[in-house]
């Protein structure tokens, strides 16, 4: 997160916290002059992360001016202008449990947070495929499986538990989008995502999503264009092998209880005809 040269150094291990809500907070009140530059415009010169697939439309300005300048320090006010243009603010935020939204939430009234799960089972298997499968022997690779579902699945609780507390602080601030939901129709659940917010939906937006989710070929694991999202949501039903499947549901079984998703013993259906009737 942090650059030794072209930013502040890396906090401790107990001052990381304070420092990503600190962070958070510049984001959201677009103020980015103290964000390090290494987060704005990350992995330089050619910052794949920021610019890949045709990302960041509003930020075309921004974009060009880091592409174009070995420092990119001085490129910070056009993403101020363009953040303060915007009539919504918004970024996602990954490894972040919804404990962590508490001061922010309290400390920012008009944040709402949109918190986005996935089947732990199609979730873990694709971190598998990413990161995991090939790495080490199989000892190893089994027990870094377990040691990242377990560590999943506990975030998983943890958050539906805070989510029933920052409810009670906090009402109608929170929303919970299951993926599976949101590939089956993503038109009618941007369309609520909308409504949540209290705005209106724009059109260019709806073209958008009906052409992201349409896409002629899938743009890759980080990529958001999918040419068939509902089998990239349930692929891992005829992938994932058992030993993880047995582990996953053993460490998510409250999680996967508490957002309705259907132990594996209890499928009575084969891939195809579950799609078929999502499709």
């Amino acid at each position: 997160m942090f650059h030794v040269i072209t930013s502040r150094l890396a906090p401790r291990p107990l001052q990381e916290m304070p420092k990503v809500k600190e962070i958070l907070t510049d984001f959201l009140n677009c103020r980015f002059s103290e964000v390090p530059i290494s987060i704005l415009a990350p992995v330089p010169p050619y910052h794949k992360w920021f610019t890949v697939d045709d990302r960041h439309h509003h930020l075309g300005s921004f974009k060009a001016c880091i592409l174009n300048k070995t420092d990119d320090r001085p490129c910070r006010p056009l993403l101020t202008r363009a953040c303060r243009n915007a009539s919504i603010v918004a970024f996602k935020t990954i490894r972040m449990t919804l404990r962590m939204t508490e001061d922010i939430l309290d400390k920012n009234p008009d944040l709402n947070i949109l918190h986005l799960v996935r089947d732990p089972r199609g979730a873990m298997w694709s971190n598998f495929n990413a990161f995991l499968r090939g790495q080490n022997s199989w000892e190893n690779t089994v027990a870094a499986f377990k040691k990242t579902t377990d560590e999943h699945c506990q975030n998983l609780t943890d958050n539906i538990k805070t989510r029933l507390e920052l409810e009670g602080r906090f009402p109608g601030r929170i929303i919970d989008i299951r993926y599976e939901d949101t590939v089956k129709n993503p038109l009618r659940e941007a369309v609520n995502l909308y409504q949540f917010l209290r705005q209106p939906m724009p059109e260019v937006l709806k073209e958008w999503v009906i052409n992201s989710t349409t896409a002629r070929y899938d743009n890759g694991w980080y990529g958001t264009s999918r040419s068939r999202p509902i089998h990239t949501a349930y692929q891992w039903i005829h992938t994932m092998d058992r030993w993880a499947l047995e582990i996953v549901e053993k460490a998510c079984s409250h999680g996967m209880q508490h957002f309705r998703y259907i132990p594996f013993a209890n499928l009575t259906v084969k891939y195809d005809e579950l799609l078929s009737q999502l499709e």
